[in-house]
């Protein structure tokens, strides 16, 4: 982790939520370099022999004046969104308007609105 972090400037940090779930947390002002060490992350992770426990790569953003997150499920090969209403309720209606802004750029978004799982607890 260290290499890919100083090669692209990336910052991390391993944080634990009230679920027992473990993030990894990756900041870099320059996406590209964000995507590259995420990339880098999951094949050491899969190279030691826990690519079966990654279950998604998550960004912050801020969507109308809401706390989303964008979710890549990494078993599905697909993202969708996660917008927070308040705690522990999400805005299903601007989760809809982010998911229907980015199939309007190709990103490859999740059909099946069954499977937009809430993350509660993301540390960041």
């Amino acid at each position: 982790m260290s290499v890919s972090g100083d090669a692209t400037g990336t910052r991390y940090e391993i944080k634990d939520d009230g679920y027992g779930t473990r993030w990894v947390v990756l900041d870099d002002p320059d996406f590209e370099d964000l995507a590259t060490t995420i990339h880098m992350v999951g094949e050491e992770f899969t190279e030691h022999g826990f690519g079966d426990r990654i279950l998604a790569a998550v960004f912050r953003v801020d969507f109308e004046g809401k706390k989303a997150y964008w979710v890549y499920n990494v078993k599905r090969g697909s993202f969708y969104p996660f917008v927070l209403a308040g705690d522990k309720q999400r805005d299903n209606a601007a989760e809809m308007r982010l998911g229907g802004l980015m199939e309007v750029e190709m990103m490859p978004v999740e059909s099946s609105l069954e499977r937009w799982y809430a993350l509660w607890g993301i540390p960041f």
